[in-house]
């Protein structure tokens, strides 16, 4: 993030299995560009390559430039963060205190982003610094924030590994998607001097 309000970047993408949109990209490769979503749009995205496709894999990477990625309220910048548009968040699972049936959820899933965002220098993350981890036999989610000088890293991470959920792990997969759909996990806020 640029201290004109620009962003710059690149971005490396993997997708595999039941997430690899295949026909479409097969067909047109900008198609990749609608997988982004978040703080980045396909707008947003000058360049982009695949490197490999198949039916059961891709890899991309693109080139980003974005004008006024972040949303200003003084001197702190809100950042929302890129995610990719066909992965759990399209599910929109937001989940009720209890249940006494099964619950079916589309798929098994894993998904991980890693970021690295570069503010300009003196500027503090506001962010709350976090490290948390829950494992349990429905999967596993993982949430990092932390500064190192003028960079921000962020590493998001859920594993869902069962399909069937039964009631009594209800309560389990709503410990890990509470943590995956709260909102201070979703952008960055920093502090410009």
């Amino acid at each position: 993030l640029m201290d004109t309000n620009k962003l710059l970047g690149k971005l490396s993408m993997e997708l595999t299995n039941g997430s690899v949109p295949y026909f479409s990209l097969y067909q047109d490769s900008s198609y990749i560009k609608n997988i982004v979503a978040g703080g980045i749009y396909g707008s947003d995205i000058v360049v982009s390559k695949i490197e490999k496709l198949t039916p059961k894999l891709v890899v991309a990477n693109m080139s980003i430039e974005k004008e006024n990625p972040t949303t200003k309220q003084g001197s702190y910048y809100t950042y929302n963060l890129p995610y990719a548009s066909n992965g759990i968040d399209s599910w929109h699972m937001t989940l009720l205190a209890g249940r006494i049936v099964p619950l079916e959820i589309p798929k098994i899933i894993h998904e991980r982003y890693e970021y690295a965002i570069v503010i300009p220098d003196g500027s503090k993350l506001v962010t709350p610094s976090t490290f948390s981890i829950v494992k349990n036999e429905v999967g596993s989610v993982t949430i990092k924030f932390e500064q190192v000088e003028n960079k921000i890293v962020i590493l998001k991470e859920i594993k869902l590994n069962k399909k069937i959920i039964l009631p009594t792990e209800y309560p389990n997969l709503k410990k890990i998607m509470d943590i995956w759909n709260s909102s201070n996990y979703r952008k960055v806020i920093f502090k410009v001097k």
